[in-house]
């Protein structure tokens, strides 16, 4: 017989308080830097010499936003910005953060320098600013316009503040992309693809035919020599500057209009290809260029002259001459073309197609432009170009995704089937034990899925003040962890994340099961203490959202009553009084069960609070339970079952060990009395 025992009264004081206390802090106000503050009071030294190491001083500051110019040796070198004048990107308490980025001329970032940031997890106790300043530092010299996967791929988040660094990354790029688009250091915010005008590496004769940059065909002639035949786009510095010099490529591009590109065609061996000269604007005879079927004339009202190819290890060529097309020409530089010419009777074609290796653009340009083979996720059935931010974190945690689902459907498992697991009590504390050490060493130490009670703040402020929601998405094993716990605190109560998914929960399991192993004594607390003990957590809970109305940095402060961040985080890597402090409350769980859970927990008494009103009520009890009963009262571990028998799923963490007792027939009174009685009716 099941008989559910009544839930203990929460007194209506402190539901009033809590949820007063979460209505302030979602309206309060969310911006801690002030918006009147100039760029030049945070333009200092050492902030310059981090946004722009190589800047003598700061010009003009004009704009709006303000803009800062970057001078050296008296001329202009760059811009210094604000993220959050241009791009006030949230973090992970939604609050922005204000970071000055630098970028040069060819619209690639020099540094960054970090003015305020309100990331919890980020701070000299923690995860220190070393960190993340050499994590931006890897952001320097990107080209603002590269395709933003590639710079994820080059630049790897801080472990343990996963959403912070990636979120500050977002902001730099974000920003710096919006002045180079304004101050027309770029084209544009990948719409598209252009040629690269910004790389350049030396290279060789024999690399620039390896690449494909230069293409060439060998023609035999009628003398019996052979002649050789050469094409190229020298537009991109990778190319031109290998084939004119730095100097000289310069002045030729500077001969160009708006989508012009230089075409240099040269041969060696005597092709005579260009030596009858048309008259007036009439084409080439023998010579054309042909793209998508159309024939593109070649005149010398295109022809730039004879330039000098001085590339290492280039041929001697006994004919070279420069065109410049574009658009009003017919000419798609992306598109693959051909260079036909005359020898004789025949007609010879010699294909180009620019290399991607020259071609700048998102991952989805690129593609539909034909520089790039699309890539494919999850078997096949994502294109991995047409992903955002947050999708593109969890294709690449899919791995972590799919064992945490593993693990949220195998407690689901345990829980369902409970009746069956607690009837072997050695089986079901192996289980148990298993479980939690997964749910300590990888989904805590290893994977940093730790909620907090900042999470529910951030979620509530999400819900309310119109925050973006996809800042929780960019973390998939927090968003996941959240998402299960909610149900399961409408179905079961707090006792599910509390009792089975809390990596510092199990941490203490640990240290108790270690207790009693040593033969520790244990400190059984009277019930009329332990009730006035378990209102602290919720007097914790209460003071953090009451100083999130004030300040969210003093409620961040004040958050460090959870030892997550040191004991789990970043696994006691922190100042001693942190390491301190979370030791100590380990050593109290010693003698007193789940000493901080109980007791000062603020998640666990927010989560209390939001679980009161859960639908399912499945531990099992006796009517004799509590009268004249009393062994699950007294192995129950965080004392949730009461005098009269009831019990307190406030406080309840699920263990299932008063369901162990209530199905061992050699321990539970009632089931050794029921046996006792059959015995005595068998033997009359």
């Amino acid at each position: 017989v099941s008989v559910p025992g009544p839930m203990v009264a929460f007194p209506t004081y402190r539901l009033f308080l809590v949820v007063a206390a979460l209505l302030c802090v979602l309206t309060g106000d969310a911006q801690a830097i002030d918006k009147e503050d100039p760029l030049e009071r945070r333009l200092s030294v050492r902030a310059l010499d981090q946004a722009f190491p190589e800047a003598d001083e700061v010009g003009e500051i004009s704009g709006r936003p303000a803009v800062a110019e970057v001078l050296i040796d008296d001329a202009l070198a760059g811009y210094v910005l604000s993220t959050y004048d241009i791009d006030p990107i949230g973090g992970f308490t939604g609050l922005a953060f204000d970071l000055l980025v630098g970028i040069d001329l060819d619209g690639r970032l020099r540094g960054v320098h970090v003015i305020e940031h309100h990331e919890p997890i980020i701070s000299h106790n923690a995860i220190p600013l070393s960190r993340l300043d050499g994590f931006l530092l890897q952001l320097s010299g990107f080209p603002v316009d590269q395709s933003l996967r590639n710079v994820r791929e080059a630049t790897d988040a801080i472990s343990g503040a996963t959403v912070s660094s990636k979120l500050m990354r977002s902001a730099v790029l974000s920003s710096a992309r919006k002045i180079a688009t304004e101050y027309g250091l770029i084209d544009g915010l990948e719409t598209g693809v252009s040629v690269d005008m910004r790389s350049y590496e030396p290279r060789d004769w024999q690399t620039l035919l390896a690449l494909g940059a230069v293409t060439t065909l060998a023609v035999p002639s009628e003398a019996g020599e052979t002649l050789e035949v050469y094409a190229a786009i020298t537009t991109p510095p990778g190319i031109g500057r290998n084939f004119f010099g730095g100097s000289w490529h310069t002045f030729h591009v500077s001969k160009l209009g708006t989508d012009e590109h230089l075409l240099v065609l040269a041969g060696t061996g005597n092709p005579a290809l260009f030596r009858k000269r048309p008259r007036g604007g009439e084409p080439y005879p023998n010579v054309r260029i042909v793209q998508d079927g159309k024939t593109l004339p070649l005149s010398r009202d295109n022809k730039l002259g004879k330039p000098s190819i001085i590339g290492d290890g280039a041929p001697c060529f006994s004919e070279r001459v420069m065109f410049r097309l574009g658009a009003r020409d017919g000419f798609d530089v992306f598109k693959p073309w051909a260079f036909e010419f005359d020898i004789g009777d025949e007609t010879h074609s010699l294909p180009y197609t620019l290399p991607a290796l020259f071609v700048t653009g998102s991952d989805f340009a690129l593609e539909e432009a034909g520089y790039k083979e699309p890539t494919y996720v999850l078997f096949g059935l994502l294109r991995g170009s047409l992903l955002n931010d947050w999708q593109r974190v969890w294709v690449a945690r899919a791995g972590d995704i799919v064992a945490l689902v593993g693990l949220l459907t195998t407690l689901t498992l345990m829980l369902l089937w409970q009746d069956r697991l607690v009837r072997g009590r050695r089986l079901y504390r192996m289980l148990r034990l298993g479980f939690l050490a997964v749910v300590l060493v990888w989904l805590g130490w290893i994977v940093d899925a730790q909620l907090t009670i900042l999470n529910i703040v951030t979620y509530a402020r999400i819900m309310v003040s119109g925050l973006d929601p996809a800042l929780v998405l960019l973390d998939p094993l927090i968003f996941l962890l959240s998402l299960y716990v909610l149900v399961t605190l409408l179905l079961w109560g707090r006792g599910v994340f509390c009792g089975w998914l809390c990596p510092f929960g199990a941490l203490q399991e640990f240290a108790g099961a270690v207790a009693r192993r040593l033969r520790l004594p244990r400190v059984k607390i009277p019930e009329s203490l332990g009730e006035r003990l378990v209102t602290a957590k919720y007097l914790v809970t209460l003071v953090i959202f009451g100083l999130a109305i004030w300040s969210l940095d003093a409620a961040q402060v004040a958050a460090e009553v959870e030892p997550f961040k040191t004991a789990i985080v970043v696994g006691f890597a922190r100042h001693w009084p942190y390491v301190l402090y979370a030791g100590i409350l380990l050593v109290l769980g010693l003698f007193i069960e789940r000493f901080f859970c109980r007791f000062l927990c603020p998640l666990g008494g927010a989560l209390s609070l939001l679980g009161r009103w859960h639908v399912m009520r499945w531990l099992r009890q006796r009517p004799q339970c509590g009268s004249p009963c009393a062994v699950c009262r007294q192995i129950c571990p965080v004392d949730a079952i009461r005098g009269d028998g009831s019990i307190d799923m406030n406080e309840c963490f699920q263990c299932l060990e008063c369901q162990v007792e209530y199905f061992d027939e050699g321990r539970c009174p009632p089931l050794i009395q029921q046996r006792k009685r059959a015995a005595r009716a068998a033997a009359t």
